[in-house]
């Protein structure tokens, strides 16, 4: 984790900042987005979550219960039920 965070401070790009700031910009987002966060989260990553459920169109939140920050690592099964469920409905012609 250390020198990831060394290589992710170092990188000149990642230290530019987006005019206008993305969080400005969800509401052009053109395609299928699902937001999935855990119950169990930060206040602050509910809140982005809760952002981007709102300002993305179309997109779609799934809380998932008994999981913190890292969902698909610490409820696998209900992760993949959700991200299969949301493709599986994408590629259903309507």
């Amino acid at each position: 984790m250390l020198e990831n965070a060394r290589e992710w401070l170092s990188n000149p790009l990642l230290q530019k900042r987006l005019q206008p700031p993305a969080a400005k910009r969800l509401a052009e987002i053109g395609v299928p987005t699902l937001v999935v966060v855990g119950d169990r989260d930060v206040p602050d990553m509910q809140k982005v979550a809760d952002q981007l459920a709102r300002e993305v169109k179309g997109a779609r939140k799934v809380v998932v219960s008994g999981a913190g920050h890292i969902v698909n690592l610490e409820k696998p099964a209900e992760f993949d039920r959700a991200v299969l469920g949301f493709l599986a409905e994408r590629a259903t012609p309507r």
